[in-house]
């Protein structure tokens, strides 16, 4: 029996972790939200947070994808889990970029490591990679300099180059550099874009 100021409160506490663990049977996360409509009330007043709830509960919480990319596990576990994982491929000679500890733990990183792949690399004490980080913003713009100049001076050569050309010349996922795509990048080139096969909006 959890221990509370008042019998009411430990009722009710029981009762949400009942209620999250019947869920849970059927493979169901159960959020905070879910929790406050349900029982009419504000989580606040019975738990200091949804972690508590499932420290309760007959579940690992670490199991459940929801629970690991919104953040809502013991940070410590899986920042140790991460860290487990990254030692041992360093040992393999392989060093795991963001978006393949993103995969293989299912989750989001910098919940765990604001720092991003830099706290981590700092933490192990290994000589920091700039090719595996998320660029900056000063590196994105200079991409899209580039970019822009390469444009133009394809076009000074009567070619136009595709959405593919650009995402293949410079490695990247242009959705990611230019909100509007291709024709944002032609219009920043100060290029009239005619529609044609091949230059996706």
């Amino acid at each position: 029996m959890l221990i509370d100021k008042t019998k009411q409160t430990i009722k009710i506490r029981n009762k949400i972790i009942k209620f999250v663990n019947s869920r849970l049977k059927n493979n169901i996360y159960t959020s905070k939200r879910d929790i406050e409509k349900n029982f009419g009330i504000n989580i606040s007043t019975y738990f200091n947070s949804i972690i508590e709830i499932y420290k309760n509960s007959d579940i690992d919480i670490s199991t459940l994808a929801r629970a690991r990319m919104g953040g809502n596990i013991d940070k410590e576990v899986m920042r140790n889990r991460i860290l487990d994982f990254f030692r041992e491929e360093v040992k393999k000679g392989h060093y795991p970029t963001y978006k393949e500890i993103q995969r293989t733990f299912d989750c989001l990183p910098k919940l765990f490591f604001p720092g991003g792949i830099r706290e981590i690399y700092n933490l192990l004490e290994l000589e920091y990679d700039r090719s595996f980080a998320v660029k900056t913003v000063e590196e994105k713009e200079k991409i899209k300099k580039e970019i822009i100049k390469f444009v133009r001076k394809s076009q000074k050569q009567n070619s136009k180059p595709t959405y593919r050309d650009i995402k293949n010349k410079f490695k990247i996922g242009i959705d990611n550099y230019f909100e509007n795509g291709i024709r944002e990048i032609y219009k920043e080139a100060g290029i009239e874009l005619e529609a044609r096969k091949g230059l996706r909006n």
